[in-house]
């Protein structure tokens, strides 16, 4: 089975995550635009920390440690004490980085099979969705901190 479907979302996902986040200060990520939204730095948490959860799948090291996952974890706020939020540098970091464990991980793939690819395949869609997801998230706040939007 080709992983290149797999691989251009996860490839698309970066190209606009790049854009959204571009010319983004910790300061600006730290930001509540609306009592509504979360802030950037919360979604790029939250992000590297799903990005968790496909680094398990694909039988990677994890990067977020316990810390992080109260701060950024499903059902927190959406909000992040400036005394505990990580730097939006490091957490930029650690998204690329995942990104470029994805692309390893996947070219392997296309040489050497897992047995179980089919439903691999189909895990790794659904967090390709969410990365979408609060991508396009990163995307909408961009707008509310009066960014220009890079994506067109």
């Amino acid at each position: 089975m080709s992983t290149a479907p797999i691989s251009k979302i996860y490839n698309i996902n970066y190209f606009a995550f790049q854009k959204n986040i571009a010319g983004i200060t910790h300061q600006e990520s730290m930001i509540q635009p609306h009592e509504s939204t979360s802030s950037i730095n919360w979604i790029m948490g939250h992000l590297v920390l799903v990005r968790d959860e496909v680094l398990k799948l694909l039988q990677e090291e994890i990067l977020c440690d316990e810390g992080c996952r109260e701060i950024y974890g499903a059902g927190t706020a959406g909000l992040v004490d400036v005394r505990a939020a990580i730097d939006l540098p490091e957490l930029v970091n650690a998204f690329q980085h995942s990104q470029e464990i994805i692309n390893e991980k996947l070219q392997l793939f296309e040489k050497e099979t897992p047995r179980n690819v089919d439903e691999l395949m189909v895990q790794l869609a659904g967090f390709g969705f969410h990365d979408a997801y609060h991508i396009g998230q990163l995307g909408y706040i961009r707008r509310l901190l009066n960014k220009p939007s890079l994506l067109g």
